[in-house]
């Protein structure tokens, strides 16, 4: 009813013949919520329309809320306050906005799987295990993950950039499990990996009460402890693979989007 028979989002007929939207709910093979608002506007004259999403425990209680963002001024107060907690958080978090900007990009390769960060067709084929195998390692595999390969001391900076990007996605809400595999050779290995540990550490220390009831863990593995068959299935079922070599987690995520 809303796109019209052999129509699409882009020329939906209730658009286009500007006709009143039938005011109706039931169920669809798409469902969609639309909502509409006509302005007329003068030559030269701005109108601002501001749409709210609002939830509530019962139908009283939405009303109410519907009545207090009724005023036009609502809006400029809800977007202030958000601001105001927006800048805490980034100081908190030692973020700033174009870093959390960069965050934001990477979360939509974690709720969108796109291939642009995955491995090779040829490295998913090759893997044959499940989620069970990650379960010794205390990985649970029911969230995204987001894995992180490093051989090298110099390129640490993108562990510790990848550590603030999850503690700002548990901050907002967004669950995944964030795997660091060190790749150093055996024998050069203890270097690396304490100094992933005291990143680890550093970075747990810095608690954050809203997040205290997100789920999603941080863990250091050592791919010289592992089998080849895990380091197959955690580049497999990871959203996001990250090399250090490759750069900076600016310079991957450009890339993928490029």
């Amino acid at each position: 009813r809303f796109l019209g028979r052999g129509r699409g989002i882009r020329t939906p007929i209730s658009v286009i013949d500007g006709r009143p939207l039938s005011n109706t709910v039931g169920t669809v093979l798409d469902p969609i919520f639309s909502l509409r608002c006509c302005v007329r506007l003068p030559p030269g004259a701005t109108v601002r329309v501001a749409f709210w999403t609002l939830i509530a425990p019962s139908r009283n209680e939405a009303l109410d809320l519907a009545d207090k963002h009724h005023d036009s001024t609502a809006f400029e107060r809800a977007l202030t306050l958000a601001w105001t907690q927006a800048q805490v958080q980034l100081h908190h978090l030692g973020v700033g906005p174009d870093e959390a900007h960069l965050f934001q990009r990477l979360a939509n390769h974690v709720l969108y799987s796109d291939p642009a960060l995955r491995p090779s067709s040829e490295v998913l084929k090759r893997n044959e295990r499940g989620q069970s195998t990650l379960w010794a390692h205390g990985i649970s595999g029911d969230l995204p993950i987001v894995l992180v390969r490093i051989d090298e001391v110099e390129d640490l900076e993108i562990v510790r950039q990848l550590l603030r990007a999850h503690e700002y996605w548990r901050m907002k809400r967004l669950a995944v499990d964030l795997v660091i595999l060190n790749e150093r050779p055996s024998s050069y290995t203890a270097d690396l990996q304490g100094a992933l540990e005291a990143i680890l550490r550093a970075s747990q220390s810095r608690g954050h009460p809203e997040a205290e009831d997100v789920r999603g863990g941080e863990f250091v593995l050592r791919a010289d402890l592992i089998s080849v068959e895990m380091r197959t299935l955690l580049q497999s079922v990871a959203r996001a693979v990250l090399l250090s070599r490759r750069g900076s987690l600016f310079e991957e995520v450009r890339r993928a989007e490029e």
